[in-house]
């Protein structure tokens, strides 16, 4: 007689973003340059799970998915990293640049956060999650795309708010 062990829940958007709340506190707690890209991230993130639930999606089981993979690479790699366990290189050069004890401005954090998981992450977990393949899952990708280009003001206040420096940049910018 075969036995059947029901498959286990996948993992929800929502807990994706506590865990990376915790990694935003426990940064804060030690003044760590770490925070940056994940309280960045953080944001971005929700809105995708706003729009999950909103029905923004054609498929938006398939995109929770892909968005709770990206996220929990993002967030393996960080919790490896700190249990001085194994992590791909360019997540190791992203979070020893902000411990090495250099001065280096919010936007090089940022940066060198968002090429790892963006260059390296985001392929992996798309391959992982997309059942239909790739063209299966364009015009959400695309949609997930004009949620980040919305995000993008707010984000640009946001850093303007705790860097005099990128304040000014974006004056300088204007509307561009």
């Amino acid at each position: 007689m075969e036995s059947s062990v029901p498959a286990a829940p996948r993992r929800k958007l929502d807990a994706s973003i506590g865990d990376i709340d915790r990694i935003v506190e426990e940064t804060r707690r030690q003044n760590s340059p770490l925070g940056i890209f994940p309280a960045m991230y953080r944001s971005v993130t929700a809105s995708i799970d706003r729009a999950v639930h909103a029905g923004f999606f054609d498929d938006s089981q398939e995109i929770e998915q892909l968005a709770v993979v990206f996220a929990d690479r993002y967030i393996d790699a960080y919790r490896s990293w700190r249990d001085d366990g194994p992590v791909p290189e360019s997540w190791r050069v992203a979070f020893d640049a902000a411990t090495d004890g250099r001065s280096r401005m919010i936007t090089q954090h940022l940066l060198a956060g968002m090429n790892a998981h963006i260059n390296l992450d985001l392929g992996v977990a798309a391959a992982d999650v997309a059942d239909r393949g790739l063209d299966g899952i364009r015009s959400d990708f695309l949609r997930v795309n004009r949620i980040l280009f919305e995000k993008l003001d707010s984000l640009q206040d946001s850093l303007g708010s705790v860097s005099g420096r990128m304040a000014w940049i974006d004056r300088l910018g204007g509307p561009v």
